[in-house]
């Protein structure tokens, strides 16, 4: 059907379930978006951060009823964030399970992937967006926080190779990690442990989006407000480019001082090179270059 949509297997990713009728409350009180307001069927991304405001996971919720949630977590090892909510969990009548090995989770992306899903889907409630494929049904739901077409796919993992089959058999193409890498630079789409992470605020990642400013307190909530309020971001999200190779870690110099570092790389052609970085943001205009190992990049774009 099209080139341009392509599903990838996120083993990089694990999948919690949390239950109890104070679940998504108790979310709402720890993490910086606004959950109060999901209803059964729907679904939306918000950041776990520490008390300093550095990012320590971002989990797509989805809320299956009233007292049973999904949490896609960004790390590989559940116990992540498993340990977090833990801590905070003083009364709330609540339980976490890692339930990574009895589900499988999938992105589907691309430009022309809200066509695709169109063709894929065979009956909707709310923000779930279902088909049934064997005897297995597979969850669906597009993750409005991306700025490209994006879905999250969950399945039962029994129905793996099938989910597979019928999804290359009606036109999309079968990726790995590595093509979402550069997807995800090409897009300026910050990644977990490169972009974000507990080296990072939200803000410096290009993840002000999932920030609700006028919600009540949460963890970080206090520091990450402060930056915003009083125009303290240090650095910036921006994509490069340079003709010569980069990797990841690389130091982005101006006059021999420090101003930035390579996060994540991908190579377009022989002479194109992509890359994302944290730069200062007195650094962040378009079009500024900076020195690595005797190669020259150019900022092309920068989260506003």
């Amino acid at each position: 059907m099209s080139d341009s949509t392509y599903i990838c297997s996120r083993n990089e990713t694990s999948i919690v379930g949390h239950y109890g009728y104070e679940a998504l409350d108790l979310l709402e009180r720890l993490t910086t978006n606004n959950l109060k307001d999901l209803k059964v069927n729907q679904a939306a991304r918000t950041l776990f951060t520490s008390d300093k405001g550095r990012v320590i996971d971002s989990l797509f919720v989805i809320v299956n009823s009233e007292d049973n949630l999904t949490l896609i977590s960004e790390a590989p090892q559940a116990s992540t964030i498993i340990n977090e909510i833990d801590r905070y969990t003083i009364i709330e009548e609540t339980s976490l399970q890692d339930i990574s090995k009895l589900n499988s989770h999938y992105t589907i992306y691309g430009e022309n992937a809200d066509q695709f899903i169109e063709n894929v889907v065979q009956d909707s409630d709310g923000d779930i967006l279902k088909t049934k494929i064997s005897d297995g049904l597979i969850k669906i739901i597009k993750d409005q926080s991306k700025n490209v077409p994006w879905y999250e796919v969950i399945s039962d993992s029994v129905n793996e190779r099938d989910l597979y089959s019928y999804v290359v058999s009606i036109g999309c193409q079968t990726v790995d990690a590595l093509h979402l890498n550069s997807f995800c630079v090409d897009n300026l789409i910050p990644t977990y442990d490169r972009e974000f992470g507990p080296h990072t605020n939200p803000l410096e990642s290009g993840l002000g989006n999932l920030v609700d400013f006028d919600k009540g307190c949460y963890l970080g909530q206090e520091v990450i407000s402060r930056i915003f309020n009083y125009g303290k971001l240090q650095r910036k999200l921006v994509l490069l480019e340079s003709e010569g190779s980069v990797n990841v870690s690389d130091k982005l110099t101006v006059d021999g001082k420090q101003v930035g570092i390579v996060t994540s790389v991908t190579s377009k052609a022989k002479n194109l090179h992509r890359a994302l970085g944290l730069v200062k943001v007195k650094y962040c205009n378009i079009g500024n270059i900076f020195h690595v190992k005797g190669e020259y990049l150019r900022i092309v774009q920068s989260v506003d």
